[in-house]
């Protein structure tokens, strides 16, 4: 329209009485022209400039919560996603920056979880997600990995402020999850998360180490609940404690004199037991070759390591190391093929503590300056933002 109209008043001017030279109205008329092309050509560029800016690009219109669900979901873990949706924006500023890996559930047996408990169903999603980035490259055959979750803790001692999982590669190339019925299927990331598949649910361990114990070496503590249930008592209600608890058959090999012994003298045998518990956590990656420690008996613990394996030596007795990280809810179990005791050490045990307190409040010291948890450092990033999940997970469920 604009054209035609500066056509025709050009037309006009060149009807008018005031002649004018062709020329110079063909001049005119061109550059009117060119003035309302310009003209167009802003407005088009500025028309989609503008309808450019408001359909947003496909990577920003997709969060980085958003694709995590979604690359979860492609990795067979649907079941895991559709729980951890509602958290989406809780969890994107968590775990956008870092490195992190989430250990998800197929979806068959994250199924099976009774999610009616938010509280419990809360502390189950976060103890699936780990600090820190664990490649397959990058774990050691038979060596154990022991890795902070969103989970927080108060039971195990000053180092550890989130509950961890423990982990380990065996000789067959695969990641077995200790203490728990899971193993790693496949592995795959999503930006900065590393995500292993899982054929299990890890559940947070909630069983203090007596507990663990009966699991791992029944024979040792049906003895020990029979005997001397002050001892389990004090295990149950201790923070921050690692036992090496002799396994089956080292114990079902003292069974009679420990039995006879208790009857006659309850006091030296408490000691012994005592005598293979030490007053901090120490998971096998503590361990290293001439350490000495201090049990709750107040002997020495001291190790070796070598090519054959890891020792521990108490009351003049040695054994190996035959199982190390069982998780419990106040601290670490470890299973050895020996019992640390015989009736001599035992007496002598008895005789060099019995100052020493028995009760729950007297066996939190550090048990040397030495041993430093490999998980306090990593773990202080996400205190944190482990309440405020779990508040978010409650609140999200419950809607």
């Amino acid at each position: 329209m604009q054209i035609t109209a500066l056509l025709l008043s050009a037309l006009c001017v060149a009807a008018s009485p005031v002649k004018r030279q062709a020329s110079s109205v063909a001049q005119e008329a061109s550059s009117a022209i060119a003035s309302v092309q310009s003209s167009a050509t802003s407005a088009i560029a500025s028309v989609a400039s503008s309808a450019s800016a408001a359909a947003p690009s496909a990577s920003a219109s997709q969060s980085f919560g958003a694709g995590l669900l979604q690359a979860l979901r492609d990795r067979q873990a649907t079941a895991l996603a559709t729980a951890l949706e509602p958290l989406a924006g809780t969890l994107e500023p968590i775990l956008m920056s870092g490195e992190w890996t989430i250990f998800a559930p197929g979806n068959e047996y994250l199924a099976q979880v009774d999610t009616s408990n938010m509280t419990a169903l809360a502390n189950i999603l976060q103890y699936h997600v780990v600090a820190g980035s664990y490649p397959v490259s990058a774990l050691q055959t038979n060596v154990s990995n022991i890795a902070p979750t969103l989970v927080g803790t108060t039971r195990y001692g000053d180092n550890t402020t989130q509950l961890p999982v423990a982990f380990v590669q065996n000789q067959f190339g695969t990641t077995q999850i200790i203490g728990q019925n899971a193993s790693v299927l496949a592995n795959s990331t999503y930006q900065n998360i590393l995500i292993k598949l899982i054929d299990g649910v890890l559940i947070p361990p909630r069983d203090d180490v007596a507990a663990v114990m009966q699991l791992r070496a029944p024979v040792l503590t049906n003895a020990l609940t029979q005997l001397l249930p002050d001892v389990v008592s004090t295990l149950q209600s201790a923070n921050g404690v690692t036992v090496f608890a002799p396994n089956d058959a080292a114990t079902s090999a003292v069974a009679s004199v420990l039995t006879s012994l208790a009857g006659s003298d309850p006091t030296a045998v408490s000691n012994a037991v005592q005598g293979h518990v030490l007053p901090s956590v120490v998971y096998s990656t503590n361990i290293t070759d001439g350490l000495s420690a201090n049990s709750l008996a107040g002997t020495a613990l001291t190790f070796a390591t070598n090519a054959t394996g890891v020792f521990v030596t108490g009351n003049g007795v040695t054994a190996q190391v035959v199982a190390t990280d069982y998780l419990g809810s106040n601290g670490v179990v470890h299973l050895i093929d020996r019992v640390l005791f015989t009736p001599a050490a035992g007496s002598a045990s008895a005789s060099a503590s019995m100052s020493m307190s028995m009760s729950a409040s007297g066996i939190a010291p550090s048990v040397a300056a030495s041993i430093t948890s490999s998980v306090a450092a990593a773990a202080s990033s996400v205190v944190a933002q482990a309440s405020s999940l779990t508040a978010a997970v409650v609140s999200a469920t419950s809607a």
